[in-house]
């Protein structure tokens, strides 16, 4: 059968024995076991990531938009000097008309 992600299971780690020696020391300063300490470690370590991704999502989208009002008035500027040149050059030309 399928576990399930409320299920506990076991795990069975290795890792340096300077390690162990700083979890049980941090853990029993805490007044927790040293499964719960790493349990809550772990989890608080998940939800900082899980918040930096959300901020910086935001920060995209923010930027994303920013970014496109940015090229939507540049684009209407040189549209403004391309209608602007071409009013300039048809006055011109109207006049040099007028003269010939």
């Amino acid at each position: 059968m399928a576990r399930k992600p409320t299920d506990t299971v076991q795990l069975k780690l290795r890792f340096p024995e300077a390690l162990r020696r700083r979890l049980v020391r941090e853990a029993t300063r805490r007044g927790e076991s040293l499964n719960g300490y790493i349990v809550r470690i772990l989890e608080e370590a998940f939800q900082q990531s899980d918040s930096v991704q959300k901020r910086a999502a935001a920060i995209a989208e923010a930027l994303g938009d920013e970014i496109v009002n940015t090229i939507v008035e540049a684009a209407k500027k040189e549209e403004a000097e391309e209608w602007l040149a071409d009013a300039e050059r048809e006055e011109y030309l109207t006049q040099r008309g007028k003269n010939e």
